[in-house]
């Protein structure tokens, strides 16, 4: 409990550099996929109040997803393709095919198959 209060206090006394610091814990957590992201909701709701904290957490895991998004898109785009090559040759030939119209089935569908059944 008084590491708790001991918190709030610092949150409280630092105005900017609270907020500045959850996004970038967020940041850090978002891009490398790791997970408690509930517990950073949670004490978003504990140190900021609830518009702020809302705001926080909704620009925070924007802006992670979209990091880790570019990186792997623009960044790391060889690195990813030299692993996963030959592996979704049904998925990279759709799109070659049928473009948006294969992306928006993609998305109606909730679960597909890699391989087709045998």
């Amino acid at each position: 409990m008084d590491h708790k209060d001991a918190f709030i206090a610092w949150a409280d006394a630092h105005s900017i550099l609270a907020p500045v610091a959850f996004v970038a814990a967020y940041l850090l957590l978002g891009f490398f996929g790791l997970p408690g992201s509930t517990a950073l909701n949670l004490t978003a709701g504990l140190l900021f109040d609830f518009v702020q904290g809302l705001l926080l957490v909704v620009l925070a895991s924007t802006l992670a997803s979209s990091l880790a998004f570019f990186s792997f898109r623009y960044l790391f785009r060889d690195y990813v393709l030299s692993k996963v090559r030959g592996r979704f040759s049904n998925i990279e030939e759709g799109l070659r095919r049928e473009g948006a119209y294969f992306i928006f089935a993609m998305r109606l569908v909730p679960w597909f198959p890699i391989r087709p059944p045998i």
